[in-house]
């Protein structure tokens, strides 16, 4: 919708635009139990525009005894975070895990108590957020862009104002102190997944859009012979 939005404001058609969201197949199964550790995770990348690089600074302002964090990505400004969670004292507590295998991050989405999502510009989307969910993990994102058509606040997770950094910690600071909150909003976040970001409804939708965009077509003589040839394209 975020995206829509921005194309009608800049000249395109209603009628022109359909809108698919996007989907996970990640399906662990039976919701993965919470780790007993208060661990944060994030994945993206060190590009300033995720926003991974303000994370040392964000975690310097975690009050929850014992926490640790993963920061799974790479990019240029990696070498600089890490150099900040130094300066902050926190390198035992921040682990840089640098780009790895997908299936190395479902590990990690396992092991998470809270995934955050920091990006600093509008995400026309946010696949993290709702791959997090999939494994029954809350997020604390910022409200920005698409993210809010995924993100329940205060049902599936916390949104917050872009920039408000101590009140982006402090919800990360309820959710590892509250871990029955925490997995509740895990459950829901996992059922809203399960109902509406799945492949299924996604190839139904794009099936339904490919219907009407033929059916437009089919009329005039060279439309259906554009068309025919379209489907003998496919079939071959």
């Amino acid at each position: 919708e975020y995206m829509r939005g921005q194309l009608l404001a800049n000249g395109f058609g209603e009628g022109r635009l359909h809108l698919l969201p996007g989907f996970t197949d990640k399906s662990p199964g039976e919701p993965p139990a919470q780790s007993g550790e208060s661990r944060v995770l994030a994945v993206g990348r060190f590009d300033e525009v995720k926003g991974l690089e303000a994370l040392p600074d964000l975690f310097s302002r975690l009050r929850t005894p014992g926490w640790r964090a993963t920061i799974v990505g790479d990019g240029a400004g990696l070498d600089r975070a890490r150099a900040r969670a130094r300066e902050l004292g926190l390198a035992h507590r921040v682990q840089f895990a640098g780009r790895i295998s997908q299936d190395e991050i479902d590990v990690h989405y396992r092991q998470a108590a809270v995934v955050v999502v920091p990006s600093r510009i509008p995400e026309a989307f946010g696949l993290v957020g709702v791959e997090a969910m999939a494994f029954a993990r809350p997020v604390v994102a910022h409200d920005i862009g698409g993210i809010r058509e995924w993100l329940q606040d205060e049902v599936t997770g916390f949104l917050v104002r872009p920039g408000e950094w101590s009140a982006f910690a402090a919800r990360i600071d309820l959710l590892l102190g509250d871990r029955a909150r925490a997995a509740r909003m895990g459950r829901d976040a996992r059922a809203s997944v399960d109902a509406r970001f799945r492949p299924q409804r996604y190839l139904d939708r794009l099936l339904e859009i490919y219907a009407s965009v033929a059916a437009a077509r089919s009329g005039p003589p060279s439309s259906r012979g554009a068309q025919n040839s379209f489907k003998s394209l496919m079939t071959a």
